[in-house]
């Protein structure tokens, strides 16, 4: 059965004229019909008529349905599940992680010597052995100083010898050996603090390396506790990366594992060194070093790549 209504409605003409004489009256009828299948709405002007028709048909509300069956699913899905899933895909294909290389073997080295350098063997980047003499300093008014102070030690001893001569046969009092040889003591101390300070005229590389900085020329004097001097090893070299801490699930110290340099292009083989006191609680991530099986003589400190673990289940 079907519905017929007609609505006559008063609009201005400057809504449907669009320009034209405004007498200020335009007439529009507006008839609506309702039907199971179809609806047609047809809007007649005074001079011109437009007619939309717009079909629906009934499988339209079944699309309908459908969505909103999906948008309740999903706005009614559990969170927890949804958690667990996306932890367990995180678990099965996040097996790479980036990190960097690091020297095992490091060295600043500051002094308080008042002497000038004699000597600055290195430049930065130079390479050089264990045991090459780096920087030494002219340190001549120190060894006449410690000259002085071994001769100064020697009247000591001397003084304390003959007091000691003389206190077996009652010439001095008990007290007069103990000062003589409280002072012979001290002027042996004094001696071996100045040799020992000499021994920094002449630094010495501890082991093979690099120069990574140099801040002083021949003829300078440092500057007390400034660093003058920063060396790196270059035979061992470790890999410091960063971890999410489920990992520990199947991580141990010893686990296996590829590095591939993006500076060289080449993937060098490593294994778990050492794995972090603590998880970060905000990350969840834990502190990882790991070290190279064979050794890796083209690289160097600083580099950096990925590291591949292999699969684990679970």
């Amino acid at each position: 059965m079907a519905l017929r209504l007609k609505i006559k409605i008063k609009i201005l003409t400057l809504f449907f004229g669009g320009g034209e004489a405004a007498d200020g009256r335009a007439w529009a009828g507006l008839a609506f019909r309702g039907r199971t299948k179809a609806r047609t709405i047809s809007f007649i002007p005074r001079h011109r008529q437009f007619i939309a028709e717009a079909k629906v048909r009934s499988f339209s509300f079944a699309i309908v349905a459908c969505a909103t069956l999906a948008f309740s699913a999903h706005a009614f899905a559990d969170p927890l599940t949804d958690e667990v899933s996306s932890q367990s895909a995180f678990e099965g294909t996040m097996h790479e992680v980036r990190g960097i290389i690091a020297a095992v073997n490091e060295a600043t080295y500051t002094t308080d010597l008042n002497a000038p350098a004699s000597k600055v063997s290195f430049r930065e980047g130079d390479s050089f052995k264990k045991g090459d003499v780096l920087i030494a300093f002219d340190c001549r008014r120190q060894n006449a100083l410690l000259q002085s102070l071994r001769a100064s030690q020697k009247e000591m001893e001397v003084r304390l010898e003959g007091n000691v001569y003389l206190e077996r046969r009652g010439a001095v009092g008990r007290r007069d050996l103990e000062v003589s040889r409280a002072r012979a003591n001290k002027a042996a101390h004094d001696a071996k603090a100045l040799e020992v300070s000499l021994e920094r005229c002449v630094i010495k590389a501890p082991f093979d390396g690099r120069i990574r900085a140099l801040a002083i020329n021949e003829h300078e004097t440092p500057v007390s506790g400034k660093p003058i001097l920063e060396i790196i090893g270059t035979i061992h070299m470790e890999l410091q990366l960063i971890v999410p801490s489920i990992w520990l699930v199947w991580l141990e110290e010893g686990t296996e594992f590829s590095f591939k340099v993006d500076e060289t292009g080449r993937e060098y083989e490593a294994r778990v060194r050492r794995i972090g006191a603590a998880v970060d609680p905000v990350s969840q991530t834990i502190n990882l070093t790991g070290k190279f099986i064979a050794p890796v003589p083209k690289v160097r400190a600083g580099m950096s790549g990925t590291a591949t673990f292999p699969h684990q289940g679970g």
